[in-house]
């Protein structure tokens, strides 16, 4: 009877191995998707387009202090984001190390110098008021924690903890994505308001760093012969 059980706990397991598969790749691709599209838009910002989505009614604020923060910004985040998730492909495995070194030396500094400032400082000019520019100066303050954490962590070389702080790191990088996805999916749906975009400026920064702290405290609840029916690899690379 014991035996007969055991058969469909296992193939549940692999199935929801299977599952947690396609539903990354369909997240990653996503992601690239929108990424892509993003990028595709910087044809109105070079020379500004105020006919634009984002620089609609911007004309008259457009000044050339905006003007240097705004392009340090759209520049600096994407390669802070494509070496982020280079960082997270390679993780820390012995024959890409010395490039792990080298793309976090590079990243870091970026973050912290030029995506969280620049991105505070356009927060203080975002659409829909107060609600909004709290929402994304916080944004940009937990990236400048997370990202300094990233950088402590590893010079201490504490990898585990900065394992956590650079995925802290990766997931506010990559939160603009998520805001991209959001609005684009009320827009199509005709639901687009000032109240929306004011909820969507916390939202898509909360919402990954919540499902990753809930995760993680999920699994360190997970007794071990669960963790390894689900992951039979993790036992091995842990010997």
């Amino acid at each position: 009877m014991i035996k007969n059980k055991s058969k469909p706990q296992k193939l549940h397991a692999g199935q929801l191995r299977q599952l947690q598969k396609f539903v990354l790749l369909a997240c990653g691709l996503l992601l690239v998707k929108t990424f892509l599209a993003i990028l595709w838009e910087y044809r109105f910002y070079f020379p500004a387009d105020f006919d634009s989505a984002f620089l609609s009614g911007r004309r008259y604020t457009f000044t050339f202090s905006y003007q240097v923060v705004f392009y340090t910004h759209i520049i600096s985040a994407p390669i802070a984001l494509a070496i982020g998730a280079i960082l997270l492909a390679i993780g820390s495995r012995s024959r890409a190390s010395s490039l792990h070194r080298v793309l976090g030396r590079i990243q870091i500094p970026l973050v912290l110098l030029l995506v969280a400032p620049s991105g505070f400082v356009m927060a203080t000019q975002a659409y829909a008021g107060l609600i909004a520019a709290v929402g994304f100066a916080l944004h940009a303050g937990a990236t400048v924690i997370f990202a300094g954490l990233t950088m402590s962590t590893a010079i201490r070389g504490n990898l585990q903890s900065h394992r956590r702080w650079a995925m802290r790191c990766f997931l506010m990088l990559a939160a603009p994505l998520l805001f991209r996805i959001v609005a684009g999916a009320v827009s199509t749906a005709g639901l687009e308001s000032e109240a929306f975009y004011q909820w969507n400026a916390w939202f898509s920064w909360m919402a990954p760093l919540t499902v990753f702290e809930s995760g993680r405290l999920l699994a360190a609840r997970t007794p071990l012969d669960e963790k390894t029916e689900l992951n039979p690899h993790s036992l091995r690379a842990s010997t």
